[in-house]
């Protein structure tokens, strides 16, 4: 039924779609090979970065390191500031002594160096927060470790029964 011409171009047409489909795939499979490289590339890249990251943020958190008895007992709080401003511990001064704080007590106030809670590293805040803190915050540490209670007790309501 078909001229003979149709039948010849049609057979080539046959012919060049199989050679290339056959260069598709070897196309393809260069294709998917190039890209499965690439996304174990960045997925290296990712598991590299999330590494040096955490160990970034270890370094630089100050409650990596355990607290030590002696450092607690070095705190000196301005006695001054405690009558003043009673149960306000962030609005006292510190001086953080080598020496026992009953030493530290009766040294003139003159020659120690208060430092207010603002101005104190981020270890000796964290050390005067464990000191000084409501007894709630140890905690609540332990399950939102540095959060920080501001408001523990509520204003227009009693305490909650637990």
């Amino acid at each position: 039924n078909k001229p003979p011409q149709e039948q010849h171009q049609n057979s080539t047409n046959t012919t060049s779609t199989t050679t290339t489909t056959g260069k598709d795939r070897v196309t393809r499979n260069k294709k998917n090979s190039v890209v499965q490289r690439i996304l174990q590339e960045k997925k290296q890249a990712r598991q590299l970065a999330s590494i040096i990251v955490s160990a970034d943020e270890e370094d630089d958190e100050p409650g990596n390191a355990a607290i030590a008895d002696a450092e607690l007992e070095q705190i000196v709080v301005n006695e001054d500031d405690q009558s003043f401003y009673p149960k306000q511990h962030r609005r006292w001064r510190y001086n953080f002594s080598s020496s026992s704080s009953e030493t530290a007590t009766t040294t003139a106030a003159s020659s120690l160096c208060w430092q207010g809670y603002s101005s104190l590293t981020e270890r000796q805040r964290l050390l005067v927060e464990v000191k000084l803190a409501p007894r709630i915050n140890p905690i609540l540490w332990s399950r939102w470790p540095n959060s920080v209670v501001d408001k523990f007790t509520p204003e227009d309501e009693a305490l909650p029964i637990v």
